[in-house]
């Protein structure tokens, strides 16, 4: 999908390392990473 947009470079809200990973063996730079923050569920 993000090819399909022409995405080069990205600013990528993730926790997980395989998407990361993922999206730049696609072709696609990251060009930040930012965390994603979550509440704590009870």
């Amino acid at each position: 999908m993000l090819k399909d947009l022409n995405l080069k470079t990205i600013k990528l809200i993730t926790n997980n390392p395989k998407k990361i990973e993922f999206i730049e063996e696609s072709g696609i730079k990251i060009e930040e990473r930012i965390p994603a923050i979550t509440k704590i569920n009870k």
